[in-house]
């Protein structure tokens, strides 16, 4: 990802993300966790709506899971924030330290074979880590 030094925005950016990996990954996965606990507490008016958002989309969850599926919801959130800074520093040689790829022999022969190939992914995690592989 390039970003455009002229832009004030984008130095803004950069300062950002350099402050942000001043603290290690590890450590800002536990900051990001310890937030997610606490933010469900922050905002009654936000949570009420998130739960009623989440009653409405699940309605078979009883409220003990309902409540369960938002602390995740925030943690995910809150992880994909703390990871993001390091997209900027993937490439092609670290790249496999956060994406792991199964079945790629497949692929390889199909194409070998002159076949069509039909890839279906799922993600479980920051959708731009995804996006970068």
């Amino acid at each position: 990802m390039q970003i455009e030094p002229d832009n004030p925005m984008n130095m803004k950016l950069r300062i950002a993300v350099f402050l942000c990996r001043a603290i290690p990954l590890s450590v800002r996965r536990i900051i990001a966790i310890s937030l997610a606990r606490t933010a469900t507490h922050l905002s009654f008016k936000h949570k009420l709506i998130a739960v009623h958002n989440l009653t409405r989309s699940f309605p078979e969850k009883s409220l003990s899971e309902i409540l369960q599926i938002l602390k995740a919801s925030y943690a995910s959130f809150l992880l994909i924030f703390a990871e993001f800074s390091e997209i900027l520093y993937m490439n092609k040689d670290n790249l496999d330290q956060w994406v792991s790829v199964r079945g790629l022999d497949h692929y390889e022969k199909a194409c070998r074979d002159g076949k069509g190939v039909l890839l279906f992914t799922g993600h479980f995690g920051n959708w731009e880590i995804g996006n970068a592989a």
